[in-house]
């Protein structure tokens, strides 16, 4: 008999052929039936399954307050509450399989949490995105294996995986933080574990972790399958809309270390617009004339894809006042300064509180403008815009 969810499926599909949801759901069936949990926390790995496994504390759990804003907009107003902060630590685990493209450890029969985004929920999401990236029969293949001893796969003695898509938001907030439970490793056990990163990773993650004097222990992920002698894994906190997870510690931490390793000395102006004129979405199609205006209050429009990442470092941490649409470069605002201004941009069809919850946990000054769609651009009404950052600059 057919799962529930796959017959559902089924019926409600009006194609000859199965579709793609289908065809990766029947390729997962066979992998739940193989493995014994849907998932387990690597801290928790020798309470319930006496595994070989060690576990380092760096944080307590607490709380963060999102205070009401009377001035943002209702959409945003909903995410005004108390976010709980999870216990930050780090793990280490022995003899492990890591499988699929963005690896999910598995530890004899039971997926690690941590290393599918530290969720237990993220279990099927994660592992269809595997199928996504990769062949659906090879995916299938490689977690059926890892049940199976074979000589013949790739071998890592100690690594710390930090696989994640081409995502700036999620890998600066969500993946970068991690380096201080790295830290707090090796500075327990000596040892110095390589880093595990995407197949494909851009060279920006590249350059970020070589400024963080890590460039030389980068092994890219073979996107398949491994046997591990010790993996480290570690609190991970996701970022997303509707499941954030923060941790102003966490940044205040990696600022520190950012601010610290930089020796830039460029003089940025303290008033900063940041352009998305080379991005494909959420441009603002009159920039040009918003620079008029704004450079005549002393602002300078930055491209954030220009600049290497300890340019970005210095440019956030030297702004008074920061002004642009939503996009992934505005995650630099944890670079900031504390006493920070930052207006985003939004299109009237799109608002998102990703950089409002974490511009208002920093202790930020927060302020939205929302302003007409055009396509999946923003028009803005320059005039009204203007007058809200003379009001705030003045």
């Amino acid at each position: 008999m057919l799962p529930t969810a796959l017959s559902d499926m089924i019926e409600n599909s009006n194609s000859r052929t199965l579709p793609d949801d289908i065809l990766s759901y029947i390729c997962k069936f066979p992998i739940y039936m193989v493995l014994k949990h849907p998932g387990i926390y690597a801290k928790d790995l020798n309470n319930q399954i006496d595994a070989d496994a060690e576990y380092w504390s760096i944080s307590q759990p607490t709380e963060l307050e999102v205070e009401f804003n009377e001035d943002i907009p209702d959409t945003l107003q909903k995410y005004a509450r108390t976010y709980y902060v999870e216990e930050g630590y780090v793990a280490e685990i022995r003899d492990v399989n890591i499988v699929g493209y963005m690896p999910i450890g598995i530890y004899d029969g039971y997926p690690i949490i941590e290393s599918f985004q530290g969720e237990p929920e993220r279990f099927y999401s994660h592992l269809h995105n595997q199928m996504k990236k990769g062949e659906k029969l090879f995916t299938v293949i490689d977690y059926l294996s890892t049940q199976v001893r074979d000589s013949r796969i790739a071998k890592y003695q100690t690594v710390f995986p930090l696989v994640c898509v081409n995502s700036y938001y999620h890998w600066l907030l969500e993946y970068l933080p991690r380096l201080q439970a790295l830290k707090k490793y090796e500075e327990s056990t000596g040892r110095l574990p390589k880093i595990l990163i995407a197949p494909d990773a851009p060279s920006w993650m590249c350059e970020q972790l070589d400024f963080f004097g890590l460039g030389d222990r980068i092994i890219r992920w073979n996107g398949r399958k491994a046997k591990v002698e010790r993996l480290i894994t570690s609190t991970h906190r996701l970022h997303n809309r509707d499941n954030f997870n923060p941790s102003k510690t966490d940044w205040e931490w990696l600022k520190s270390k950012a601010v610290g390793q930089s020796t830039d000395t460029t003089d940025y102006s303290d008033r900063v617009f940041v352009s998305r004129a080379d991005a494909d979405e959420r441009r603002i199609t009159n920039e040009s004339e918003l620079m008029s205006e704004l450079t005549m209050l002393g602002f300078k429009r930055y491209t954030l894809t220009e600049m290497n990442f300890e340019d970005q470092v210095s440019l956030f941490n030297n702004a008074e006042i920061i002004v642009g649409p939503h996009g992934a470069g505005l995650s630099n605002i944890i670079f900031g300064p504390d006493n920070l201004t930052l207006v985003e941009i939004f299109s009237n069809t799109d608002i998102r509180p990703h950089f409002y919850r974490i511009a208002t946990i920093l202790g930020h000054d927060y302020h939205c403008s929302v302003e007409k769609a055009s396509g999946d651009d923003i028009k803005v009404n320059i005039p009204s815009l203007v007058e809200q950052i003379q009001k705030l600059t003045n």
